[in-house]
């Protein structure tokens, strides 16, 4: 986990050209959790909901793709990591559930 973590927080963005596939990537799930910035195209991002998301650009030419890439490099990442985190963790979301079910 600390390694994955480290990634996510050295890394300019998360960059998916995915042109198939099908359900929700795990991956981005896991970029949108640590924080990270993504590229990916509307087939890569399918069944997310991104439009308010700024650290999430949609890309359709390759041209697009270079100067995403290029403007995410030129911005520093702000560490907003436990915030994020908090919607996506098992523990908590579990825990919310249980308390939701118990009489």
């Amino acid at each position: 986990m600390g390694e994955l973590k480290y990634l996510h927080n050295k890394s300019i963005c998360l960059f998916t050209p995915i042109k198939e596939g099908y359900g929700t990537r795990i991956k981005i799930l896991e970029a949108l959790a640590y924080n990270n910035r993504i590229i990916s195209t509307i087939k890569g991002i399918e069944g997310i909901e991104f439009q308010s998301n700024k650290n999430i650009k949609i890309v359709k030419h390759k041209n697009e793709m270079i100067n995403q890439i290029i403007e995410f490099s030129k911005v520093k990442k702000k560490k907003t990591f436990n915030k994020f985190m908090n919607n996506y963790s098992m523990r908590i979301n579990s825990k919310k559930l249980f308390n939701s079910l118990s009489l």
